[in-house]
C-alpha cells in the first residue's frame, strides 16, 4: 500500500482539536482513532522511486496521542472541524477503513484515485456534518448500503463525487432536497431510471456529471421560464445562471438549438453538446464576436456533430480556451489564423470540409493534440509546433514533402 509521493502523497489534514493557551490539542478519542486508521495500512518502504518520499504516518506515536497536532501531515484549529485528504495514493485494492466513523467531526473526506476496492462502508454515511464527499476513480460499488441509504444522512453535502462508483440503482428523489448541494457527480455509474427533475432546480448547483450512465433517461425542466423552448433543450436553461459546467454530450438530444441562449449563462467554462441529433445555430454578431466581457470565458468547448457548416466566430476573443472539438460537422473554408491567439491545447476538427489552415507553421506554443483528419486540405503539410504529440491529418489532399 503507497504513502509516498514526489511531492509527499499522504495530505492529511485535520482541522480541529480543543485549544489551549500554550498548544492546540487533540481530543484523544480523535488520536486513537488517528492511530487505528495507521495500523490498517500497510506501509512498503519501497512504494515509491522517489528517494525523498516517505510515509508521513510514521510521525503518528501512542506516545504523544494527547497531541496529534504535532503529527506529521496534521493540523489543527479551533473549529472544531476535520478535514481529510488521503486522495491520489495506492491503497493496491483495500477496503476503506470503517475506522473512519470515529471522527465524528469530518467535513472533508477526500479519498479519490487511490485504488481502494470493494464496498463502501456503511459507516462512512454516519459522518452527517461532511460536506465534501470525493469517492471517486477507484474500485468501489454501492449495494449495501445501496445509494438511497447512503447519502439520507448527508444533509450538509455540498461536494458529492461518486464518479466510477458501480451504484446500479436509480438516483433518489430526495437529493432534491439537499439545498446545499453545488457539485454532484455520477459518471460511469451505472445508474438507471428517470433523473429526478427536480435536482436540477437545486438553488446552488453549478456542476452536474451525468456521463456514462446509459440506462439513466430523463427531461431538462423548463424552469418557469416567460416563454420557453419547446424542444429537448429549452431556452430556459440560460436561467442557470450558476452554473460552470454543463455536459450535455453523448446522448438523444434532437431538434435545432439557438446556441447564443448558452452565451448567456456568463459563468460557464466547461460546456458540451458533443455526440447527439442537434443543429446548433450561431447567430454570429457584434454582441458574440466582440470582447464583450459578458460572454462566457471557456476553458472546454466540445460542439462535435452539431451541423455547423462555419468556424465560430465568437470564438475570435476567448483567449483561456484549451479544449476545442468541432468534429463531424460541415464546416468550410480555412480554420482562421486567430484560433492560435488562444490557449488551444486540444483541437480536433475532423470529418468537415475545411480547406487548410490560414498559415503553414503553427505557431501555438501549448498545442498538444491535433486532429484535422478526413477534411479536403489542400497543399503542404501544416508543421506542428514541438509541444504535439497528436498529429493526424489523414485522409485529406495534401502533397509536397514532409518537413
Amino acid at each position: 500500500m503507497r504513502l509516498f509521493s514526489t511531492t509527499p502523497l499522504l495530505h492529511l489534514l485535520i482541522l480541529s482539536c480543543l485549544f489551549s493557551h500554550v498548544h492546540p490539542l487533540c481530543h484523544p478519542d480523535e488520536s486513537a482513532a488517528l492511530l487505528e486508521l495507521k495500523d490498517s495500512f500497510i506501509i512498503r518502504q519501497n512504494a515509491s522511486v522517489d528517494p525523498l518520499a516517505y510515509p508521513k504516518v510514521a510521525s503518528w506515536s501512542s506516545k504523544e496521542k494527547d497531541d496529534c497536532c504535532s503529527w506529521d501531515g496534521v493540523e489543527c484549529d479551533e473549529h472544531n472541524s476535520h478535514s481529510l485528504n488521503l486522495a491520489h495514493n495506492d491503497f493496491n485494492g483495500s477496503l476503506i477503513p470503517y475506522q473512519l466513523s470515529h471522527l465524528p467531526s469530518l467535513t472533508y473526506l477526500d479519498l479519490s484515485d487511490s485504488i481502494f476496492a470493494g464496498q463502501i462502508p456503511l459507516e462512512i454515511s454516519q459522518l452527517s456534518n461532511l460536506s465534501f464527499l470525493d469517492l471517486s476513480q477507484n474500485q468501489l460499488e454501492l449495494k449495501r448500503p445501496d445509494f438511497s441509504t447512503f447519502v439520507r444522512n448527508l444533509s450538509k453535502i455540498k461536494y458529492l463525487s461518486l464518479s466510477y462508483v458501480d451504484i446500479s440503482s436509480p438516483v433518489p428523489s430526495f437529493l432534491a432536497n439537499f439545498s446545499s448541494l453545488t457539485s454532484l457527480r455520477l459518471e460511469h455509474c451505472g445508474l438507471y431510471g428517470e433523473f429526478p427533475i427536480d435536482i436540477f432546480q437545486l438553488p446552488n448547483l453549478q456542476f452536474l456529471v451525468l456521463t456514462k450512465n446509459t440506462n439513466l433517461t430523463g427531461s431538462f425542466p423548463e424552469f418557469h421560464a416567460e416563454c420557453g423552448f419547446h424542444g429537448p433543450l429549452p431556452s430556459s436553461l440560460s436561467r442557470l445562471s450558476n452554473l460552470q459546467l454543463l455536459e450535455l454530450g453523448r446522448n438523444a438530444f434532437s431538434g435545432t438549438v439557438d446556441f447564443n441562449m448558452f452565451l448567456n449563462m456568463k459563468n460557464l467554462t466547461i460546456f458540451g453538446l458533443s455526440g447527439n441529433m442537434l443543429s446548433v445555430l450561431i447567430r454570429e454578431n457584434r454582441t458574440t464576436i466582440s470582447t464583450n466581457a459578458t460572454l462566457p470565458k471557456f476553458k472546454i468547448l466540445s460542439l462535435g456533430s452539431c451541423n455547423l457548416t462555419t468556424f465560430p466566430g465568437f470564438l475570435r476573443h476567448q483567449y483561456g480556451l484549451t479544449r476545442l472539438d468541432l468534429s463531424n460537422n460541415s464546416m468550410h473554408g480555412k480554420v482562421p489564423k486567430w484560433i492560435w491567439n488562444t490557449s488551444i491545447e486540444i483541437l480536433d476538427i475532423h470529418d468537415n470540409f475545411c480547406t487548410g489552415f490560414s498559415i503553414d507553421v503553427l505557431p501555438s506554443m501549448s498545442l498538444r493534440y491535433l486532429d484535422f483528419s478526413r477534411n479536403s486540405f489542400m497543399g503542404a503539410l501544416p508543421i506542428p509546433p514541438p509541444s504535439t504529440n497528436y498529429f493526424d491529418g489523414s485522409k485529406n489532399e495534401l502533397s509536397g514533402e514532409i518537413s
